[in-house]
């Protein structure tokens, strides 16, 4: 069995692809498991998606697509993946480069050869373009990465996240869909150039209050990335409205979370008030996917 991790993005969603920085990490209570075994046919057995791998559609057409370049690559025989994951899919939370790393990785297993993380990186980036027209390589190295991460021009580094805090991840009940928004970014390009460069500088600004530990700092810089995600046309009043209610119940900051037009926000808050907004969004209907401590 192989396993892999979903992520958050803190700052920078979008501008990674125009040469901007990022900030992500992994969540490590989320999880992806991956088991592969011989079979008649080729077959998916998961929560999302039970058939033949023939008959999948196409939202899950990157899994099916890295499955058989795989399969090609090792000529195997037909296979079954049994899956196992608590990563809506369209949540903004990486299940795409989730996926893709769990699957390469049993597949090399299967075939008992050795898998270096430059090919892993490179399996995952080529299912991450099929699934979101273009892929940054961002997510990729977010769920290898043990450590946060800054991701700039294809090249990244760790961080150390000098603070306590509590992330809560909390699902809109729209599933998103990272395609669909970097395609309304390009429609909209005339405005684009000014607030890729205003969300990348905001990134740059995290670094410095992640480096000293200043939790209202960076909630505020959340918050503000929000904001600039909004006049990007990625976010809706749904999004808007859960930042709002976030702030009100005393959260340090709020914004949406991977390519907007729904899926997830992610909340940075305290071990008091992560109560107190945990019981609003479920008031309010909203599921709180995930809650991720940082010690």
């Amino acid at each position: 069995m192989s396993k892999a991790n979903g992520k958050i993005i803190l700052f920078g969603e979008h501008s990674v692809l125009y040469g901007g920085g990022a900030i992500g990490l992994r969540l490590k209570k989320t999880y992806v498991e991956v088991k592969i075994s011989k079979n008649n046919y080729d077959y998916i057995e998961s929560s999302f998606y039970s058939g033949r791998i023939e008959n999948i559609d196409d939202v899950l057409n990157p899994i099916k697509s890295l499955y058989l370049k795989l399969k090609e690559k090792f000529k195997m025989d037909n296979s079954v993946l049994n899956i196992k994951t608590n990563i809506p899919l369209g949540s903004g939370l990486g299940s795409s480069a989730a996926l893709a790393k769990a699957i390469t990785e049993e597949i090399f297993k299967y075939n008992k050869k050795e898998l270096e993380k430059k090919e892993l990186l490179m399996w995952i980036d080529y299912s991450e373009s099929i699934a979101h027209g273009k892929a940054s390589g961002v997510d990729a190295r977010i769920c290898t990465s043990d450590k946060p991460i800054f991701f700039k021009k294809g090249k990244y580094r760790s961080l150390d996240f000098n603070f306590k805090g509590v992330f809560l991840a909390i699902f809109s009940n729209m599933k998103k869909s990272t395609k669909n928004a970097v395609n309304l970014i390009k429609e909209n390009s005339s405005n684009v150039k000014n607030i890729i460069m205003k969300i990348s500088n905001n990134s740059d600004l995290a670094l410095e209050a992640i480096k000293n530990g200043d939790l209202e700092k960076i909630g505020n810089l959340m918050t503000k990335g929000h904001t600039l995600l909004k006049k990007l046309g990625v976010s809706n009043n749904i999004l808007d409205n859960m930042v709002r209610i976030a702030i009100q119940q005393g959260a340090f900051g709020a914004k949406l979370t991977g390519s907007g037009l729904g899926g997830c926000i992610i909340v940075l808050c305290n071990e008091r008030t992560s109560s107190l907004i945990s019981k609003k969004f479920l008031k309010e209907g909203f599921k709180i996917q995930f809650r991720e401590v940082l010690q």
